[in-house]
């Protein structure tokens, strides 16, 4: 169990996530089964760590692991793949159903306060959503994933931004407080 755990958060880690996407891909290609993919990361981290000091950035990453683990439905798979950045998987998902999970884990996340040295702290993240299509494999989808992620990051941060196969859009724009 300790191989597919992160020791910081509890969350499962990036082999149990493989090994989940592995799952539902073969699920999609037998049956057809959608699901979804959600990439998101903490932002402003590096310098967050950087001002605060690793012990503070080890409590935003397992405060924001709490938060999303608060508000995780029963077939929702939440996993912390590296640094700063976490995965959910949404079995039985398309992509408008994603895009309105990962708003409600966005708008979880913006909601959380972080005391650090007797202030407390705004948390933000910056979501990339993206819905397996047919002929396509869990790496395609991962790309997709990752490129609106990195457009929610571009275009202002503490946002949510679908792949719809074709190009990426931005659905969340909120003010980073």
């Amino acid at each position: 169990a300790e191989s597919r755990i992160d020791f910081l958060t509890q969350l499962p880690n990036r082999r149990a996530f493989e090994e989940k996407a592995s799952e539902l891909q073969a699920a999609f290609e037998r049956h057809q089964t959608d699901y979804a993919l959600v990439i998101f990361d903490i932002d402003y981290f590096k310098s967050f760590n950087d001002n605060h000091g690793h012990a503070a950035g080890d409590a935003m990453l397992r405060t924001v692991g709490k938060t999303a683990m608060s508000i995780r439905r029963a077939a929702d798979f939440l996993a912390r793949i590296g640094g700063e950045e976490f995965a959910l998987l949404f079995p039985h998902t398309g992509l408008e159903q994603g895009q309105f999970a990962a708003e409600r884990y966005r708008a979880a996340i913006a909601a959380t306060k972080l005391w650090v040295e007797g202030r407390q702290l705004a948390v933000n993240a910056s979501f990339g959503v993206a819905a397996i299509q047919h002929g396509e494999t869990f790496a395609d989808l991962l790309v997709r994933a990752d490129e609106a992620l990195y457009q929610a990051k571009e275009s202002g941060r503490n946002r949510v931004c679908l792949h719809d196969g074709s190009h990426v859009t931005v659905i969340a724009a909120e003010t980073v407080r």
